[in-house]
């Protein structure tokens, strides 16, 4: 639980107004009094350096104190250090319990709260109980145990000073600190009924009872159920400092965050901002902003807010870290300049780590990479590098280049940095090689591991060539030697070696590519099992619910399957196995089961598109048992709660195809358009398109004199689906036999003629055994032009036949026999006046 700012009207140690002391000491003691703890530093330093000048013992003993106690309240730890130090050795016989109370609280303010923990359990003893520096310790022993998420004994603490502080600042601090505690140690329920019973006194506290409030039931209900009553608590909050409200709104603010709930988590960073009462509460909350802008892809916003951080706080709170993401953030909105410039104040700067430097330079001479500007870049590490340890620099111009993908340049470095420092050629050599590998640079790899096993190795080294060279000769040959290779590897490998799970996943991989499941199974599982925590675990055990359906072993699958979802539910492998199971049930006829797969990936709130696609499933999966109102009544759902993912267009036709069962066909049309406008030149905007026409085609059969606009909207429906930059062949074969019926229909029939003989050249019989779905459409074109011959005994019909009836021979679907015979009949009766 995150802690918030003491709220003490009249601190233990503030120093008193004095009037007859000198401006320096008046004009600390005024600025101390109204909290302007940082300005009163200033003036108790000066009042030090003169009574130390004067040799006022007296005189500077006071102002050490005063300025101890400025230090602390102001929350400067490393400055009160070291000015504890100097007061120690200054005056050896000061007070031990003085001396530990300030220690307690830099310790406390540095993050070191064990030690703090203990030093209060040391000096606590000491304290009688009407010592006035007794609640003061007791507070600052309660916040630590805070810090370290004792919340019951803390809450202990903070009930013991309440009782004896009254109703006074610090009693209601302390009883609100307690509330807030027992909500966090998992007891909503009591922390409500305290608030029952310790009714509010003023206006003041008792808006103080609804923030109390909407945090107990953040942590008793979740964030979905209380944002609404959170919207109406934030909306009441003034723009002032308010260390509850600010714990509140942050606590709201990292709870929607983790929801992925961005807009609300922004508006609760906000609040917490407008309430900060100290500089790092506003900067670690502007922090925040900055994670969750950037989070929703608003690069630029994300910029400029970060710009104004840099701004704002030009003091010790912007840390090398904070000036390398904010160059990172310059970056990716395109402010190439000023990302570059803010790479170069990090690592030109002498406060800088070895370690941020380091990873200033290698950022600036990435994207300089990336600009074109490598050489430049080049030079300014080589100039960094130059009088301390130059093969550092060579390193990490190679390490950019690897990132760049570009080993024309970073082979020759690495090379040159094994032939000038020898005692570094083995580890240039093998970067070189995994460099190499990971370029897809085969050859190049297998040459340096060559060169490597002329050098003198360790063990480790020696082994992971075998995983190098495993993976570059798997590049070009999936063979039971390379596998062998990888097996060696992961024999003499240690059992915290980082290429383990690579080698156990890409040898499955390989297994599976050469149909040996079982094998790859093995190398799955193993995985998995050994490390669970790697990346690649995820992709290994929805690999391996593969092979056990290669293998038959059904149960296993589906073990596997609600085990990833149950290790992995953050995966979208994961969310694919699903699926894949509940395809699984309902191609067995398991319903049941499918729905219960389905469901569960329903109910997940985290991925919207999955979600949606979930909805759609158990939608069409009533409607194949039958169910078509339960289907149309999820469909609703999804329309109304998804109405921007992809599904939407699999949804409209779906529901299309609802209505056409149905014989439905004019409210289908609808639905069918939505779906080709949902998804435009897709698989289902082809069949959208297929099935207006259809639908069209169908209400005009049973009254073709009365439906001459139904039947050319059809043919303009086709049409547009031939039209189609990429319409499929099977698409365009079924809209060209569709458009003749509509036209025979509409006693077009030079036109259906046409566009029967199209399809016919369109897909020649020599190529029918190539396209099966085709050849059906084509066999009901070329038997439309027999039968309108038929009824038609003309030359140029008679003619029309027996091309159809040639391509129905020489597609072998007809022997030359039967289709002789047929046009014989037909001859029989040609017009012929």
């Amino acid at each position: 639980m995150p802690g918030y700012a003491q709220n003490l009207a009249d601190p233990p140690g503030a120093p008193a107004v004095q009037e007859k002391d000198n401006p320096d000491k008046r004009a600390g003691d005024e600025a101390f009094a109204a909290k302007d703890y940082a300005v009163a530093v200033s003036f108790y330093t000066k009042l030090l350096e003169e009574s130390i000048q004067k040799k006022d013992t007296p005189a500077v003993r006071d102002a050490y104190e005063r300025l101890l106690d400025a230090l602390v309240l102001g929350k400067m730890p490393d400055l009160a250090e070291r000015y504890l130090l100097r007061y120690q050795t200054d005056f050896p016989n000061a007070s031990a319990l003085a001396l530990a109370m300030w220690k307690g609280d830099i310790l406390t303010q540095k993050g070191e709260f064990d030690s703090a923990k203990k030093l209060y359990e040391r000096i606590l003893p000491d304290l009688g109980t009407q010592d006035p520096r007794r609640l003061r310790t007791l507070f600052s022993y309660g916040t630590v145990l805070e810090k370290i998420q004792d919340y019951a004994a803390a809450a202990k603490i903070y009930d013991t000073i309440r009782q004896q502080a009254g109703s006074s600042s610090l009693g209601k601090t302390a009883f609100e600190r307690m509330i807030l505690c027992i909500a966090s140690n998992n007891r909503p329920e009591k922390a409500l009924e305290l608030l029952m019973e310790n009714p509010p006194d003023s206006p003041a506290q008792s808006a103080s009872y609804n923030r109390l409030t909407a945090y107990i039931l953040l942590k008793r209900d979740g964030v979905e159920t209380t944002s609404g009553a959170w919207m109406s608590v934030m909306s009441s909050l003034k723009d002032e400092r308010d260390p509850l409200a600010y714990l509140v709104a942050s606590s709201y603010g990292d709870a929607f965050l983790e929801a992925r709930e961005y807009s609300l988590a922004l508006e609760s960073y906000r609040a917490a901002f407008r309430a900060a009462s100290e500089k790092k509460e506003l900067f670690d909350t502007l922090n925040r902003m900055i994670s969750v802008i950037s989070a929703v892809g608003d690069k630029n916003k994300a910029a400029t807010l970060a710009m104004s951080q840099l701004e704002l706080f030009k003091n010790s709170l912007l840390t090398p870290e904070v000036k390398l993401r904010t160059a990172r953030l310059l970056q990716e909105s395109g402010n190439s300049k000023g990302a570059l410039e803010l790479y170069e104040s990090v690592f030109n700067n002498m406060n800088s780590s070895d370690a941020e430097k380091t990873e200033a330079l290698r950022e600036y001479a990435l994207l300089m990479g990336r600009l074109g500007r490598f050489q430049e870049a080049a030079k300014t590490v080589r100039t960094h590098f130059r009088n301390n340890r130059e093969e550092l620099g060579e390193f990490l111009l190679a390490e950019v280049l690897v990132s760049l993908e570009n080993s024309e340049q970073f082979i020759p470095i690495y090379e040159n940095i094994a032939r000038r420092w020898p005692d570094q050629a083995q580890k240039a050599l093998f970067l070189a090689a995994s460099a190499c590998l990971d370029a897809r640079e085969s050859r190049k790899a297998l040459e340096f591991v060559a060169r490597l096993r002329k050098l003198p190795l360790d063990a480790k080294t020696s082994a992971d060539l075998l995983y190098i060279e495993a993976a570059a000769r798997g590049a070009a040959e999936k063979t039971p030697e390379v596998l062998q290779i990888y097996d060696e590897f992961i024999r003499k490998a240690p059992k915290d070696d980082p290429l383990i799970p690579k080698a156990l996943y890409h040898s499955g991989a390989m297994a599976m590519a050469m149909k040996d499941m079982k094998s790859a199974a093995r190398r799955y599982s193993r995985l998995i099992h050994d490390f669970p925590a790697h990346p690649l675990a995820p992709q290994a055990a929805y690999w391996l619910i593969h092979t056990y359906y290669c293998l038959n072993d059904e149960i296993s699958a589906e073990r596997e399957t609600w085990l990833l979802a149950e290790r992995f539910p953050n995966s979208l492998f994961a969310v694919d196995a699903m699926f894949k199971l509940a395809t699984h049930y309902a191609d067995a006829g398991v319903g049941t089961k499918a729905e219960a797969a389905l469901g569960k990936l329903a109910k997940d709130s985290r991925y919207p598109r999955v979600q949606a696609r979930a909805v759609y499933e158990l939608a069409l999966q009533a409607y194949r048992r039958g169910d078509s109102a339960v289907a149309l009544k999820r469909l609703d759902k999804l329309y109304e709660k998804f109405p921007e993912t992809p599904s939407i267009a699999d949804a409209y036709y779906l529901h299309g195809d609802i209505l056409r069962a149905r014989s439905d066909f004019q409210a289908a049309i609808p639905f069918y358009r939505k779906a080709a406008e949902a998804r435009p030149d897709s698989p289902v905007a082809w069949a959208a398109l297929g099935s207006v026409g259809d639908c069209l085609l169908a209400i005009a059969s049973p009254d073709r004199s009365n439906s001459k606009n139904e039947l050319l909207s059809a043919v303009h429906a086709y049409r547009d689906l031939m039209d189609a930059p990429r319409c499929p062949p099977q698409f365009e074969a079924m809209a060209l036999y569709r458009t003749g019926r509509c036209f025979e229909l509409l006693d077009k029939q030079d036109s259906a003629v046409e566009q029967y003989k199209k399809l016919l050249y369109r897909f020649p019989a020599v190529r029918a055994v190539h396209h099966p779905t085709e050849t059906v459409w084509c066999v009901r074109a070329a038997e439309a032009l027999i039968d309108i011959a038929a009824r038609h005994p003309l030359r140029p019909a008679m003619e029309n036949a027996r091309f159809a009836l040639h391509w129905l021979s020489d597609a072998n679907l007809m022997t030359r026999t039967t289709a002789a015979e047929r046009f014989e009949k037909l001859k029989k009766v040609k017009f012929n006046p």
